[in-house]
């Protein structure tokens, strides 16, 4: 039997982003700047560090110890069409579609 990310009773399914949580939210603020809501001067390095966990960590109280850094290459990787593991098939928001790259250094 293979069973799909799904809710029961009144749980939300959600949206399954956790390899692609950074392209998806440089593609978001991309798309912000094209419609105006938002100028490219805005999306600073500070803005997607917190945005991508550094407000959550300040809410809480923890400490960044990583050194780690990103590099990201635009609509170099494809989102794959689903995760299978254990049963359980997963399939990804925005599935088959390019998107940006990261490199973890």
């Amino acid at each position: 039997m293979k069973a799909k990310k799904g809710g029961t009773g009144k749980t939300a399914a959600g949206v399954f982003t956790q390899p692609y949580l950074i392209p998806l939210v440089i593609g978001a603020f991309e798309q912000a700047i094209e419609r105006k809501i938002i100028s490219q001067d805005q999306v600073t390095v500070d803005v997607l560090k917190g945005f991508s966990g550094g407000w959550g960590r300040n809410f809480y109280g923890i400490s960044d110890l990583s050194t780690e850094t990103i590099v990201l290459m635009n609509g170099t990787e494809v989102i794959q069409e689903s995760f299978s593991g254990n049963g359980v098939e997963v399939v990804p928001f925005r599935r088959g579609q390019s998107t940006w790259s990261v490199k973890w250094n």
